[in-house]
């Protein structure tokens, strides 16, 4: 997170192992790649958002399914996959880069990580004082 910005917040979820969980999210501008949402334990990966974000049309809209993007199944650049496993004819959650990290830092098994993920409580914090207790 490069400097924190006043009135910023980030995303975040208290994880019983690994602490505080941010969202993170990539434009793709800086090497013409397809967006980027994900999670991540290092506060200066978080995203920043304006304090409104929850109360204005266009940052709700653009980051209001955080998660849904991030556990999209259909979106190739997702860190989140479903592979079909012939033999046992079903689909397994498979995950990579940085969500394959955390899930196994984690200690829990992907479809437990993946979970609880989605069931967390997902609160703004003050850019700054995030910033704060992170380093």
């Amino acid at each position: 997170m490069t400097g924190a910005s006043e009135g910023n917040v980030v995303v975040a979820a208290e994880h019983p192992v690994l602490g505080l969980v941010y969202w993170t999210y990539d434009d793709g501008t800086e090497c013409n790649s397809a967006e980027h949402y994900g999670l991540s334990d290092q506060v200066r990966s978080a995203l920043q958002l304006p304090s409104y974000w929850r109360q204005h049309d266009h940052f709700n809209w653009a980051h209001g399914r955080h998660l849904q993007h991030v556990f999209d199944e259909m979106n190739p650049d997702s860190d989140f996959q479903e592979e079909e496993d012939q033999d046992a004819g079903r689909l397994d959650w498979v995950l990579y880069g940085t969500l394959a990290l955390l899930q196994e830092e984690s200690g829990q098994t992907v479809e437990e990580f993946v979970r609880w993920a989605l069931a967390a409580a997902w609160v703004d914090i003050p850019a700054a004082a995030a910033q704060t207790d992170g380093e």
